[in-house]
């Protein structure tokens, strides 16, 4: 005969469908904080191919950089941009994963949850992921991003090609999108970046909130998505409990998909059969949700 599903199931479905959406959230930043940066190519084509071929004389290196000048001021507006956009967003986000908390406990329990400040989630912005800050990962990926250009221009001089080739060069083919271009790894590395620090923020207010109410849970299931693209730390880990505040956080890694469940007190463990199972098992209104935001196959077993 089945298990009864208890409180502890419920709350597993809320905080799995929360991971989802916050994941989507993430994403959508990752395209947003891109096409800032995509806005800035029209220009820095035009400037190219505006240039003279060849470093023939010494006012040919005199223009060439103030062509790489004029360039790094275009790029860095639009860094700029993005720093502010993200941040921005991730302030939202830190703000509204404890909320959601709140609602998940609501749903499945009458026990009232303490939030945490606002001054320990915006906190949460100075935290390091994969070694790094948020202001750090921006300012490394924006100098990375000007070396790429600068090398492929000077190249493009050195060789004396026309212009045009240089700008392609630099951007890639409208054809194929710019993946041919030296900006493409711009894009993937901003994308994978900031799709990341969503993840972080998400879960570390998750984890704030878990702690501050520790009279109401004392531990943590984590759970990863296992397919064929899941790392062996995240497979290592997957279905082990820890205590409240104790262990390993996801993400462990760029693309991680993993997370930690908060487990009430006195309530025997989830049941949890992977994320097909668990896709197949919710009602439709969770459904119609998972599918308006197009995840499905992000956790395929």
């Amino acid at each position: 005969m089945a298990r009864e599903r208890n409180d502890n199931d419920r709350l597993l479905d809320e905080q799995l469908l929360s991971f989802i959406l916050a994941l989507v959230r993430s994403e959508k930043l990752g395209r947003e904080a891109v096409a800032i940066i995509n806005e800035t190519e029209p220009e820095l084509a035009a400037m190219i191919r505006a240039s003279r071929t060849g470093l023939v004389t010494r006012q040919d290196t005199t223009r060439m950089n103030k062509l790489l000048g004029d360039i790094r001021t275009s790029r860095a507006i639009a860094w700029r941009r993005v720093e502010v956009l993200v941040r921005r967003e991730l302030e939202r986000l830190a703000k509204s994963e404890p909320r959601v908390m709140r609602t998940a406990i609501r749903n499945v329990s009458d026990e009232k949850i303490r939030m945490p400040t606002e001054a320990v989630l915006l906190a949460l912005l100075a935290g390091k992921f994969e070694g790094r800050t948020l202001s750090e990962w921006i300012r490394v990926q924006r100098e990375n991003d000007f070396a790429r250009i600068a090398t492929q221009v000077r190249l493009g001089k050195m060789l004396r090609e026309p212009p045009d080739r240089t700008a392609r060069r630099v951007l890639g083919e409208a054809r194929l999108l710019g993946a041919n271009g030296a900006t493409e790894q711009t894009r993937q590395r901003l994308f994978e970046i900031t799709t990341l620090a969503g993840l972080f923020i998400a879960n570390q207010a998750r984890r704030e909130s878990v702690i501050l109410n520790g009279d109401l849970f004392d531990r943590e299931l984590y759970v990863a998505v296992l397919d064929n693209r899941t790392t062996p730390i995240c497979r290592s880990l997957h279905g082990k409990v820890f205590e409240i505040g104790v262990g390993p956080y996801p993400p462990l890694h760029f693309w991680c998909r993993s997370l930690r469940i908060a487990l009430l007190r006195g309530v025997g463990p989830p049941v949890f059969l992977g994320w097909a199972a668990w896709l197949a098992d919710q009602d439709e209104d969770t459904q119609e949700i998972i599918r308006r935001a197009g995840r499905d196959r992000q956790f395929e077993a």
